[in-house]
Parts: structure tokens; sequence; C-alpha cells
């Protein structure tokens, strides 16, 4: 059981788990019904898989990023725009693509710490079909 619970920390899927210890999933509930320190602890491990799977996912995302990749620059100003922008029609991206086959110059700024803008990134002749609109 212990075992079990230490790999849940590292993989958050209770079917791989089995597996990997050498148990069925049937044996896991059945453990998991009877006895509620088992459970509250599987409950835990779970939590803290997930966050582990969550941070890994969002440093890839954050790599992504950085590296110039529009789609997940996209993804991450669509998902996060509570946080980073002001908030935004759904519709906006569809429509900026409506309205332009082509994306001839969209420039994301942040202000240092006088007021001044600073461009941190710039699709300026980024056609809408490439990948990596850095890599020209």
């Amino acid at each position: 059981m212990k075992k079990m619970i230490e790999e849940l920390e590292n993989i958050p899927n209770i079917s791989r788990v089995c597996e990997k210890v050498g148990i069925s999933r049937q044996t896991f509930f059945r453990w998991k019904n009877e006895d509620k320190e088992f459970k509250k602890k599987i409950e835990e491990s779970l939590s803290i898989g997930t966050d582990y799977i969550n941070d890994l996912c969002e440093n890839k995302l954050y790599s992504m990023i950085n590296a110039g990749e529009f789609r997940a620059i996209k993804y991450h100003l669509d998902n996060r725009k509570k946080e980073y922008i002001k908030p935004r029609d759904k519709n906006f991206w569809n429509e900026l693509n409506k309205e332009e086959n082509n994306i001839s110059k969209i420039i994301i700024v942040t202000k240092n710490s006088k007021g001044d803008e600073i461009p941190i990134v710039d699709f300026s002749g980024y056609e809408k079909d490439d990948e990596k609109p850095f890599e020209k």
C-alpha cells in the first residue's frame, strides 16, 4: 500500500499505478472502501500527483511560449486572460482571423518601472498559418 501511495504522487492514474504495483483495480477499490486511513492517503496522493502533473504541463507551456510558438501564446492568453489582459469577447481570436487572412501587426507590450512600454512579443509580418512566427 505504501508503494501505491508514493506512486500516485508521481502518476495520478489509478489504473497505471495498480498495474505498476501488481494489483487489480478491484483490489485497490476494495482496500479504499474498507480502510478510511488508506482512502485519506490515496486522496492526498492523488492531489499531490495532480498538482505535480499540472506543474509539468505549465512548465512545458511556458517553454513553448518562450520559444515563440504562437498557439501556446494564444492558448495562454485565452485561458489566463483574467490575470493578464482585459476581458475579451469569446470570439476575439475568431473575429481577428476572419478580419485578416494575415496578421499584419500585433504587439504585446509590458511596462518597465519608469512606465515605458516595452514590446515583449511582436507578430509583425506573421502569417496565420506559420508554425513559428519568430523564426523568419
